[in-house]
């Protein structure tokens, strides 16, 4: 993997077996690997994500991020559009996750309420975990095959979960 930078957190907040709980994700930063070009998805990859989550059972929609801290610790702003994706492989039981955030953006920043989908395009900040960032590091194409794969076999994932802010409004 490229040199070193500090991961972007995101704290969620949810139930396991009947506790309360706050636990705190960390993504790298992809913009070493990417470049300052960078990797983003439309709102057509959006749409065809949401389309999955409402057809498989085993596909999530939560509102449970808390907190972003970006590289340089800076409390992220919550109203801007955003979400993180985390999967589980079928059946090797693989971890993958990304954290897309809607570029800056003054008509976004306008808006009251959040909805995943509502942005132009989303750009990819983090992966997680670690051995999958150090992997799409060496080879760049992995990413764009990965989330090839999430949308033409979603049988291949046993669990996919798709994380927004607590404020964010969910699409029907």
């Amino acid at each position: 993997m490229p040199e070193e930078s500090e991961p972007w957190i995101v704290v969620v907040r949810g139930e396991a077996e009947g506790v309360e709980q706050r636990v705190a994700i960390d993504f790298e930063d992809t913009e070493l690997f990417f470049g300052s070009k960078g990797y983003a998805v439309s709102p057509n990859f959006v749409k065809r994500l949401l389309a999955l989550v409402r057809k498989n059972e085993h596909w999530v929609i939560k509102t449970i991020i808390e907190d972003i801290r970006t590289p340089e610790t800076t409390p992220f702003p919550l109203v801007t559009p955003l979400f993180v994706l985390l999967s589980r492989s079928h059946p090797r039981g693989l971890s993958a996750g990304a954290l897309f955030i809607a570029p800056d953006d003054s008509s976004l920043s306008q808006t009251s309420s959040v909805e995943v989908g509502s942005a132009e395009r989303y750009n990819l900040v983090g992966l997680s975990p670690i051995g999958f960032a150090a992997a799409c590091a060496d080879d760049v194409r992995l990413f764009a095959r990965f989330l090839a794969r999430l949308l033409k076999h979603p049988e291949a994932f046993q669990e996919v979960s798709l994380l927004l802010p607590r404020s964010a409004a969910t699409p029907d």
